[in-house]
Parts: structure tokens; sequence; C-alpha cells
């Protein structure tokens, strides 16, 4: 007979089991507790501590920029030439009318000196021609004089013959009196037909001295233009102001329109600051502004804001309320305070790394007796480059950390040690 034994269950590989589990499960523990306890210990003169304050806090965006000015003009050429002299360098005060720069152009001047060869000779024409016409004006006024002295001399004749017929005394036949008649009528007519000649030669002179006065201005107009450039070769200062650039050198051709020098009015100078674009939005016209230009602090309005971002800044310039100081020059560094809001009785603190306007963010607070560090949520209203202000998770001077806490982001808690 079959004799059927039952194997038991091994109670070694059960137990074997569980105690990996529970092995595993300290593990996990333990890597928990490690970053998430204030067993991790930071030396505290590593990290930058701040202190919350309450008080008036005023916000303000800095910027860098430079003083611009408001009123520049580059003289230009207004015809081809050659730089002969340079009168003047950069940094040179000139008043209008100072030489700038000597240019040469031969064609030019040769042009100008043609075109009065031309006006003289033209004039000389114009002369013996206007004396020809007058002549023949008073030619025909004294052909037009003699058929109105025949006329008159018949009309006496006619006249005295109406005279004697009417008393029945005519001296002449009656065909002698008539062909008077058709005489007197015919040099009447001529008469009139020599005053309107007369007439139509008088405004036909008159006419043709106009066409010659016309060319004659024509040709003065292109004398004083090609003056005009013969005197601009002699490159002007067209208002006060200091030569901040000298475009040109001696020997140098240039064409027309070329570049020559670069003037500004250095008393009529504005700031233009370069805004980061993560802080512009608080940035609004008429905003009081303070420009440090290293030696002076000058105050001013924020009177324009670009719309458009560069290189992530945002341009704002920036108009002087009060006179500008003897340092003050076009290009000159200079850095800006626009005061953006004063808040009164309000919690503020430096700003930690990487916090945001109006936004909420954990930072670790120290302990009362300032061996420990606890994360804590804190939410931020508005600040400035270097403070900011607290609206909730922070009391007056609690302590916090505002150095960067990125490497400290999986810890909960931390010791801080001496």
């Amino acid at each position: 007979m079959d004799i059927i034994i039952t194997q038991k269950k091994s109670r070694f590989k059960s137990w074997h089991g569980a105690v990996g589990i529970f092995i595993c499960v300290l593990i996990g523990l333990a890597f928990y507790r490690f970053h998430n306890s204030s067993d991790y210990k930071i030396a505290r003169n590593t990290l930058r501590l701040a202190s919350v304050t309450q008080g008036d806090f005023d916000i303000i965006v800095r910027a860098p920029g430079a003083l611009i000015p408001t009123h520049i003009r580059w003289l230009a050429t207004e015809a081809n030439g050659r730089v002969e002299r340079v009168f003047v360098k950069p940094g040179a005060r000139v008043k209008a009318g100072d030489i700038i720069a000597e240019l040469s152009n031969a064609e030019l001047e040769q042009r100008y000196e043609e075109l009065q060869w031309d006006l003289e000779a033209m004039q000389a024409q114009n002369s013996a021609e206007t004396k020809d016409l007058e002549f023949a004006l008073l030619d025909q006024k004294a052909i037009e004089l003699e058929a109105k002295s025949l006329f008159q001399s018949s009309e006496l004749t006619l006249n005295a013959q109406v005279f004697l017929r009417e008393r029945n005394q005519g001296s002449v036949s009656k065909i002698e009196y008539e062909s008077i008649q058709m005489q007197t009528a015919q040099r009447k007519e001529r008469w009139h037909i020599e005053q309107s000649r007369s007439k139509s030669m008088q405004e036909n002179v008159a006419a043709q001295i106009s066409v010659k006065r016309a060319r004659a201005q024509k040709l003065e107009k292109q004398i004083q233009r090609a003056k005009q450039q013969v005197e601009q070769l002699q490159v002007r200062a067209t208002m006060e102001s200091v030569v901040q650039e000298v475009a040109i050198e001696p020997g140098q051709q240039l064409g027309l329109g070329a570049n020559i020098a670069k003037l500004v009015q250095q008393d009529q100078l504005i700031a233009r600051m370069q805004v980061p674009e993560i802080q512009i939005q608080q940035v609004a016209l008429g905003q009081k502004v303070s420009v440090d230009t290293r030696n002076n602090r000058i105050a001013g309005v924020v009177v324009r804001i670009s719309p458009a971002v560069v290189n992530g800044t945002v341009e704002v310039d920036v108009e002087f309320s009060e006179p500008l100081p003897a340092d003050a020059r076009p290009e000159l560094t200079v850095d800006g305070e626009i005061m953006v809001a004063a808040l009164s009785n309000t919690l503020f603190v430096e700003r930690p790394a990487y916090s945001q306007n109006f936004r909420k963010m954990r930072v670790f607070k120290l302990s009362a007796d300032g061996k420990f560090a606890d994360k804590v949520a804190v939410e931020f209203g508005r600040g400035s480059a270097s403070k900011i202000e607290i609206v909730s998770g922070l009391n007056v001077n609690d302590q916090i950390i505002v150095s960067d806490q990125s490497e400290l982001d999986t810890y909960a808690r931390l010791q801080l040690t001496l």
C-alpha cells in the first residue's frame, strides 16, 4: 500500500522575503530623512540672509544708460570734392558759421566762372537787341505821328470846304470836294492802322525784353547755385555746438552727401536707459528718475518708452528737470533709478534669488534660535531690483535665506552650522 507523505512549507523562505521588504522600506525612509530633515547641514557663512522690515518702501527700477544729445546734426557734402584741410577735432566748440573743413572741386569752380562769362555775354547781347527794338519802336512812332499829321491836315481842309459850301461859297468843284472827303477818311484810317501797329510793336518789344530778362534771370540763378556750391566747399557749422565726430581726413575724395562731421548741443541732453524687459511693466510716462553721473545726481522724468524689446532690454528716455552739471557730456555712461511707487507701512525684504513680483515662492525661514531653516510659502507683491514687498507668509524681523537655493530644493529643513 502507498503511503502519502505531506510536505511542510518552508518557513525560511517566507521569513527571507519579509526581511527583504523591510530592508527596502528602511532604505527608503533613510533616503527620505536624509533629504527632508534637519540632518542636512550647511555652513551659515555660505548663505546670504536678510531680515523682514516694516516701514516705507520705495519701489525703484535701476537701469544703466548713457547721455544722448537731443539735437544732433550731421554735416554732409553738397557736391563732390577732395578734402584739402580739416580745421577741427572731436570735442571742439564751434559757432554757427565756423569753418569745419575745406574741400576742392576744380570742375565746380570752372563752371562758376564760365557761367559768369555767359551771363556777361548775354547781358551785352540783350542790351544791343533791346536798343534795336527801341529804335524800331521809335521809327514806328514817327510813322504813326506822320499819319496823324496828314489826317489832321486833310481834316482841316475838309472842315474849311464844308464851312464854305454851307454858305454857298464853295471854292472847289464837287469832284474835288468828294476827293478831299475820301482822302481825309483814308488818312484817318491809316492813322488808326499805324496806331494799332505801334501798340502791337510796343507789346512785342515788351514781350521780347521779358523773354530776354527771364533767360538772364535763369542764368543768374544757375550762377547763384554754382556760387553756392563753390562756397559750400567750405563746410561750416550750422549751429553753436560741440564737434562729437569728424568722419574725414585730408586727401580723401568725397561723393555727394558724404558725412563730414557730427555736431551736438552739449547742453541739450537726455538720458537713455536700458531697462530689463522683466521690469518694464512697472515703468510709466511721467515717473520721476534720479540719474547718477558718478559725480552728480540729476533729477528727471520719463518721457518715452520704446515699444520694442532689443537684447532683453527696453529703451526709456529721461528728460532732465534741472540744469545739467559740468561733467555732463554726450555718451557719458550713467545709472538711473526710476521711482515706480512709494509704499508706506509695508513689509519688505531683500529680493531672494529668482523671486518674481506678484508670485508665490517657497523660501527658507530661520528658526528663532537661528540654528535651523524651514521652508515656508511666501507671497510677494511689488518689488524693485534689490527689494520686494511681502504680502503673506512672513512677519517683521523674520530672517530668510535670499541667496541661490536651487541646490537645496529637495530639502524641507536645514541645520545651520558655524
